[in-house]
């Protein structure tokens, strides 16, 4: 039983490990402007991930995420992706099948006809 636990220990860590090369590779193009952040956020505990910005355009406070991913039940779940590049693909292209990316920010019974996991 031990050695599954550290199967999956290795997988999740694995998993986690490609979301944060997928968002530091996001976080490098949104690069930060005159009072504006680029944040990325990694609670590696729980595997939650966000990227955003935050700061002042203008006299228009901004405080957006753009991106939010958690990893946990041996999936890879896409919260909110607010952007127009492919982060499920990117994440695939990293190495984790399709079949363990859920595109969450879809209803659960419109996630059949994706090409990626229904849960």
């Amino acid at each position: 039983m031990l050695s599954g636990n550290t199967a999956y220990m290795d997988r999740t860590n694995e998993f986690r490990a490609i979301v944060r090369r997928v968002f530091a590779k996001v976080a490098r193009m949104m690069a930060s402007v005159e009072g504006l952040n680029t944040e990325l956020i990694c609670d590696e505990s729980k595997g939650h991930y966000q990227l955003g910005q935050v700061g002042w355009d203008g006299r228009r406070r901004i405080d957006d995420i753009y991106l939010h991913v958690d990893v946990y039940d041996d999936r890879v779940w896409i919260q909110h992706d607010g952007t127009d590049l492919p982060i499920a693909e990117a994440i695939a292209r990293e190495g984790r099948p399709k079949s363990s990316i859920v595109l969450a920010f879809y209803p659960p019974e419109l996630r059949q006809y994706t090409d990626y996991a229904a849960a």
